[in-house]
């Protein structure tokens, strides 16, 4: 979990990583030249799992110091979560299940967005679009994944270079491309187990937003949210992709054009 001054979200994305049904994990939390009390809130949850990792801060989205916390990861498979996004209690069962039945490198799920007025967004991005065809044609999904949509092994993250610096941004989709060049054998997982919430569409107040986050999270814990339930039309789900991909070119600009480019040709 890559933190940098975010204790009010950390503190609450900490419990929906607790609550999972499976059980056997720990939890590095990688702080990127933390100044809040970031350290304190995870040595404040009670489990011997998570440790809080103190790493003075690094250039851009701190890709180096997530490449120094898995030089001290123990086990066979990577999972991210980003501070400010939620994993429902299913989500490493699912995510290891599939990686052991199907023998991957590199599997992610479909994830459930969430916009500032606290509207559910089932289907961002297409991932489901090219579901049932050839492996080779997962090449293009790669470019709208969120490390928190992801479990790899530590193994395939070493053969592709792991994370590095530069970019400075968008080194997910760096470390993807690599993994897959690597000779990854990457699976798709349809069923719903993230809920992220996208900085473009969160212009509401620190404090709406810590509200919504800590809700959200008491109801996945809780059994009271069920992603697997929320599900939109098809002409639906293609107008809500029109909508995040103006938003996240808006937010992304030049460089998220020209990775979807390469993904069309790759």
């Amino acid at each position: 979990m890559p933190v940098h001054d975010q204790a009010g979200l950390l503190r609450t994305t900490l419990r929906t990583v607790l609550a999972q049904r499976f059980t056997d994990f720990e939890v590095l939390v990688a702080g990127d030249g933390c100044r809040d009390e970031s350290a304190a809130v995870a040595g404040a949850c009670g489990d011997a799992r998570v440790r809080f990792l103190d790493f003075p801060k690094e250039p851009g989205m701190g890709y180096a110091n997530r490449a120094r916390a898995l030089a001290q990861a123990r086990g066979h498979y990577v999972a991210y979560l980003a501070p400010d996004d939620l994993w429902a209690p299913d989500h490493l069962e699912h995510l290891v299940a599939a990686a052991d039945a199907r023998r991957l490198d590199l599997v992610f799920c479909r994830p459930v967005g969430m916009r500032a007025d606290g509207v559910l967004l089932p289907h961002f991005a297409p991932f489901d679009i090219l579901v049932g065809r050839s492996p080779a044609r997962v090449g293009p999904r790669l470019y709208f994944l969120s490390p928190s949509q992801t479990l790899h092994t530590l193994e395939i993250h070493g053969r592709a270079g792991g994370w590095r610096t530069p970019p400075l941004r968008h080194g997910d989709i760096d470390l993807w491309r690599r993994c897959r060049a690597a000779g990854a054998r990457v699976g798709y997982e349809p069923h719903p187990s993230v809920v992220r919430l996208f900085s473009y569409a969160f212009a509401a107040a620190p404090e709406v937003r810590l509200a919504l986050h800590a809700r959200l999270a008491s109801e996945l814990v809780d059994g009271r949210l069920d992603l697997t339930r929320l599900h939109w039309s098809w002409p639906r789900r293609v107008a809500g992709w029109a909508r995040d991909a103006r938003g996240m070119v808006r937010a992304r600009g030049r460089t998220m054009a020209r990775y979807a480019l390469e993904s069309l040709q790759a």
